[in-house]
């Protein structure tokens, strides 16, 4: 009486088994990386994990400085720091810096468009 072996061992069959599982990864691995970007399509730009996420525009703040003498002085964030990320915030470094770097400074405003944000800082804080 003769048993019937559910998973035949001859070499095709294995190598088809291999080569679709492997397969399926591909699959699978590329689906992913196609569907997660296009979740994030409709998203503000630049949105995270999208296919912009490093493409897009940031938009750097501005920043004012108000001096002793009641001055107010706008500057360059180009020439304190480059490449910037937009889901980094760089308001406290960046006005600690002004602040450590430049005696006659009082206080700084950094103001960025998108996402909106505001921020005051008195360099008596630091």
């Amino acid at each position: 009486m003769g048993t019937t072996n559910l998973f035949p061992t001859d070499d095709t069959t294995v190598g088809r088994m291999v080569f679709l599982l492997r397969g399926g990864f591909v699959v699978l691995a590329l689906g992913v990386m196609l569907l997660v970007p296009l979740a994030s399509v409709d998203e503000p730009r630049p949105a995270k994990f999208g296919w912009h996420m490093y493409a897009a525009a940031v938009h750097l703040p501005e920043i004012e400085v108000r001096l002793s003498d009641g001055s107010i002085e706008e500057r360059n964030i180009g020439d304190i720091a480059s490449g910037f990320r937009p889901e980094i915030d760089y308001f406290l470094p960046v006005a600690r810096h002004i602040c450590e770097r430049q005696p006659n400074v009082d206080s700084v405003q950094l103001t960025r468009s998108v996402p909106q944000h505001r921020v005051v800082y008195s360099c008596t804080s630091f």
